[in-house]
Parts: structure tokens; sequence; C-alpha cells
């Protein structure tokens, strides 16, 4: 992203952005399968501040559809928060507290801690919250592509295999 393609000034509709991406994946992927072809994807959804502008969608119905995406075990759903130093990504994504996050980290908890209500139902251990230089950013886009790499490799679903994140 840069300026050419990229206009931070026309709000953050998060979760009817979110949705829609949701979506089209899915469809996407059912394409696939309806023509025979073994599909498993890997969706982040990357944002550099907290919804505002959402007029369709809310936390709870971005919930319910990576549920249903999670629950087929064939999708792996992925969250960036660009610290915009105002936002709890653990909150908006997982709505689990960065305090709580934190807290399952040291306790070695992490991939047990499952999102809670009023987040987008993302696992916290699939949420990176980088800050906003570029090198911290490019940094985040590199664990994302590697943890990618990593789950793809595995021959079996996503189920077992989605539960090391970021973390692992």
């Amino acid at each position: 992203m840069d300026d050419t393609n990229y206009n931070p000034n026309k709000g953050t509709p998060l979760y009817d952005n979110a949705a829609l991406l949701l979506a089209t994946v899915m469809a996407k992927a059912q394409e696939f399968g309806n023509n025979g072809v073994p599909v498993r994807t890997v969706t982040l959804i990357v944002s550099d501040g907290h919804d505002e502008h959402s007029t369709k969608q809310t936390p709870a119905s971005v919930a319910s559809i990576v549920r249903d995406m999670l629950a087929s075990e064939n999708h792996i759903i992925a969250a960036m928060g660009i610290d915009d130093e105002r936002t709890d990504f653990y909150q908006v994504f997982s709505g689990r507290s960065r305090q709580e996050v934190e807290a399952a980290k040291q306790a070695g908890k992490l991939e047990q801690l499952e999102p809670a209500p009023g987040g987008m139902g993302i696992w916290p251990h699939w949420v990176l919250t980088p800050g906003n230089s570029q090198s911290e950013i490019r940094k985040a886009f590199q664990v994302f592509s590697q943890s990618a790499v990593r789950v793809s490799q595995t021959g079996s679903n996503f189920s077992k295999t989605a539960m090391g994140g970021f973390a692992a």
C-alpha cells in the first residue's frame, strides 16, 4: 500500500468490509469446490483503526460468519491492527483485551484463549498488533506470510493447524 492505492481519509467501515471480504472468500472457495478443486483459505483482515462507519454489519454478525467459516475446518482467519494509539485491536478482533491476551501469553495458554463476545470472532492467537512504522508493518506481514505458508504445507485440515496461530 502507498499513496497511489490507499487513502486513509475515508473512515473505517471495518465490520461492513470484513463481512464483504469473508463472503467473497467463501464464494470463491465454493466455486473452486464445485469444480472439484480442494480448497483451504487463509484470510488476513487489516485495519488502521476501529470501526467508525459500518452501516450493515456489527461485531456479532462478523463473528457469526467467522464461526461458520472456521467450523468447516477449511479456513483460517487472521487479523492485523496497525497501531493508531487508541484502539485495542485484540478487543476489536477477538473480544479479548490486550491485558487478557498478554496474561495468557505469559501463562503459556494463548492458544486456549477463545474469542469472546463483543469482538469479530477471531482467535486471539491469530491477531497481530504492529506499531505504525513501515518496518513494524512489513515485519508483521512477513509473520503472517510465514504462518500462512506453515499451515498450508500440512496435509490435514485446518482444525489442528489453526491452533498455533502467530504464537507458534
